[in-house]
């Protein structure tokens, strides 16, 4: 990684040359019009690859017949972002964030704990949607500040894991199909090419770590980041997930991503790559079944049949 990174400065705009950038919102950079010509992100190469083309054409912002997403988020993506924001130092925490009241009004007007069960919540928490800001609701506080307190006790975080810039997105034509790759990571590190994003989690288990990784497709998200920089010129030396749990104790996991991981992460994207250009291109966008004119054989798995032989004893009945 160079000493000094380069940054283009956005001034508004499509994306026509490549390199990493500063000052484009959030909410540009997922737009259509980002870039001079169609663009993927790691969320739309995972959801063609872990789960189908169309799923990911039903809700694409290129699709004029798009079905809006559901705006309705997870508490969990909702302390997630908000920890990003306050362990990254992202600006203007209070221009997006808005803490719920600890007490409201019920019918009567008598002041009761906050509970979305009251007309009052539901409305204040609809005030504050269509100002576009994000309720954190009191009873979150705690799990907050827990969340931070247990990150920046540890020494991963202590020695500067999270120092770097932010806010900043990287920008490549791919040479074989012309699709803009746009990768935004949670740090651009200055220096050291250490990668590292922050999750929350409901469990820091090792084996809970492991399908959580799958499950997410995290893997594809550091590939595609090491592809986007290695092009650019700026390697990628390492690639760390830094996980806290989202309730008490808050425990802390720091693990780094093995180049074995990542390179077959890049072959994923790759194929997702292709896929979304031959699906843009024919404009069919297939479902997991693909487009086959017959059925498909299905194999219930080992452990049912395992079932259904015990179930059987426990009847006093033996395979015939």
């Amino acid at each position: 990684m160079p000493t000094e990174l380069k940054f283009l400065k956005w001034t508004g705009g499509s994306i026509g040359q490549s390199g990493l950038y500063e000052g484009m919102p959030l909410e540009r950079y997922h737009s259509a019009g980002c870039c001079d010509g169609i663009s993927v992100s790691s969320s739309v190469l995972r959801r063609i690859f872990n789960q189908s083309p169309a799923h990911y054409w039903a809700t694409s912002v290129y699709n004029p017949k798009r079905v809006e997403e559901d705006e309705e988020i997870s508490r969990g993506m909702v302390l997630g972002r908000a920890m990003h924001h306050l362990m990254l130092g992202e600006p203007a925490f209070a221009a997006l964030f808005r803490k719920a009241p600890d007490e409201v009004p019920d019918r009567n007007g008598t002041l009761v704990p906050w509970s979305l069960r009251t007309k009052y919540a539901k409305e204040w928490c609809d005030a504050r949607r269509r100002e576009g800001r994000i309720v954190i609701f009191p009873s979150e506080v705690a799990q907050l500040q827990g969340m931070a307190f247990a990150l920046g006790a540890h020494p991963v975080i202590k020695s500067g894991a999270f120092d770097g810039y932010v806010e900043r997105s990287g920008f490549w034509r791919d040479k074989e199909t012309g699709i803009w790759l746009k990768v935004r990571p949670d740090v651009i590190p200055s220096a050291s090419g250490d990668f590292v994003d922050l999750k929350t989690t409901i469990s820091v288990q090792w084996s809970d770590l492991q399908r959580t990784i799958i499950d997410y497709g995290y893997v594809m998200q550091f590939a595609l980041m090491r592809t986007v920089f290695r092009a650019l010129g700026y390697p990628v030396a390492s690639a760390t997930l830094i996980f806290v749990e989202r309730k008490p104790p808050h425990c802390v996991r720091v693990v780094s991503l093995s180049p074995q991981d990542l390179d077959a992460g890049e072959k994923a994207n790759r194929v997702a790559l292709r896929t979304f250009t031959r699906c843009y291109t024919s404009g069919v966008w297939p479902g997991p079944g693909g487009v086959r004119r017959d059925a498909e054989e299905i194999f219930l798995p080992d452990w049912h049949h395992d079932q259904i032989k015990a179930r059987m004893a426990a009847y006093g009945e033996e395979e015939g």
